[in-house]
């Protein structure tokens, strides 16, 4: 008889401490949900600013390139003058301003 008051208490104890953890491993899951949610809108407002920023660098690099254009062309004007030869980085200009 004490053994079966024993395993009473055995399968008691164990279920409750089962439906402990399962409550435990519910609440965990809900909060790993909450964090996943966030990270998922924060990586898509990461993606967001890349591409604006992508389309930024795009902007600055066509920028660069069109200024880069105008001060190769002072500097080649600058290289029509007799001061050219002090400015022009550029080997094909330099022979040009030689034989000139």
């Amino acid at each position: 008889m004490e053994s079966i008051i024993k395993s009473d208490i055995f399968f008691f104890v164990t279920t409750v401490i089962t439906i402990l953890l399962a409550i435990l491993v519910a609440v965990v899951l809900v909060y790993l949900i909450k964090i996943l949610r966030d990270a998922k809108k924060i990586i898509g407002h990461i993606k967001q600013e890349a591409e604006a920023i992508a389309k930024d660098i795009t902007g600055l690099r066509e920028t660069v390139r069109q200024e880069g254009e105008k001060i190769r062309k002072f500097v080649d004007f600058l290289g029509t003058l007799s001061l050219g030869k002090y400015f022009v980085s550029d080997k094909k200009t330099k022979k040009r301003l030689k034989k000139a």
